[in-house]
């Protein structure tokens, strides 16, 4: 990814005549853009337009010989992703990952954890300069319970939830009318800055639901300058363990086993293929 500097144009002297895009820049300040390979052949083009949010123009170019045209525009709240394979996990867990493409609304596994039981916990470091806001990413069970939230081993600093039915600790429902309906997100914690810890356990059954909870990933604040808004990239003759996450041709791609990659990096848009001696599956990060 490259990073730039832009701000609008000038003619003698004066800020040049109002274009549709004006009110994304201000005058004499440029606003960061990055440019990104995309799938296809084509490119996408990230410029921040509102603190921590960027809109991404994809170009695409699937034959050499017409010219780049504009394929869809997308507003996003830019965040760094903390993945379950980044996590500390204590207790009795589940891992969790199926077939699939990982693109549809049905949970497909990018890699996720499961449990019921109270003792388990998983635990992971967060860490920016600037002020942050914490999401958890996790599924909606029919079965599924409280997710208890603790910020440094306390919950002084969880300022977005709070006890939902008298548990006598903060915690979010992670019931769903629909069975595993996957990558539903909810922010628990704002405001915080430096390096914190951020420790999830099982808060106890829910009604309707139960005391499953399956979780996916955790995230931050983030702008485009920021480390952990993209996996990083697939490399051949790489151990990966499966859940891995890897981004290569402008997608995004999770192991689908224990072991090490082949020689050349994914190319399939959709479900399930080899690198020559790895299987990856195409996927959409949390968001």
């Amino acid at each position: 990814m490259i990073g730039l500097d832009i701000s609008p144009g000038q003619t003698g002297g004066r800020i040049s005549v109002a274009k549709p895009l004006a009110a994304f820049f201000a005058p004499s300040r440029g606003q960061r853009v990055a440019i990104a390979q995309g799938p296809n052949a084509g490119f996408a083009i990230w410029t921040e337009i509102a603190p921590n949010h960027a809109a991404c123009l994809r170009i695409d170019n699937d034959d050499p010989t017409t010219r780049l045209s504009w394929r869809e525009t997308l507003i996003a709240e830019l965040r760094n992703v903390y993945p379950v394979g980044d996590w500390t996990l204590t207790g009795a867990w589940s891992q969790l990952q199926t077939s699939g493409s990982g693109l549809a609304d049905s949970y497909t596994g990018n890699r996720a954890v499961s449990t019921a039981s109270p003792s388990a916990a998983a635990r992971v470091a967060v860490d920016r300069t600037e002020p942050y806001d914490v999401w958890v990413h996790f599924t909606g069970r029919t079965s599924g319970g409280y997710v208890k939230v603790e910020v440094d081993d306390a919950q002084a600093l969880v300022n977005e939830i709070d006890d939902p039915a008298g548990l006598g600790f903060k915690a979010f429902p992670s019931y769903s009318a629909t069975d595993l309906k996957r990558r539903q997100s909810i922010k628990v914690a704002s405001g915080l800055t430096g390096a914190h810890t951020v420790r999830l356990t099982s808060g106890g059954a829910a009604v309707p639901g139960g005391t499953a909870i399956l979780l996916e990933a955790i995230s931050i604040t983030a702008t485009l300058t920021d480390p952990r808004i993209l996996p990083p990239i697939w490399q051949s003759g790489m151990t990966y363990v499966m859940g891995d996450e890897v981004s290569f041709g402008g997608l995004y791609y999770a192991a689908r086993a224990n072991g090490v990659s082949g020689t050349a990096g994914p190319s399939h848009a959709s479900g399930i293929a080899s690198d020559g001696a790895l299987d990856w599956r195409a996927d959409n990060r949390p968001k």
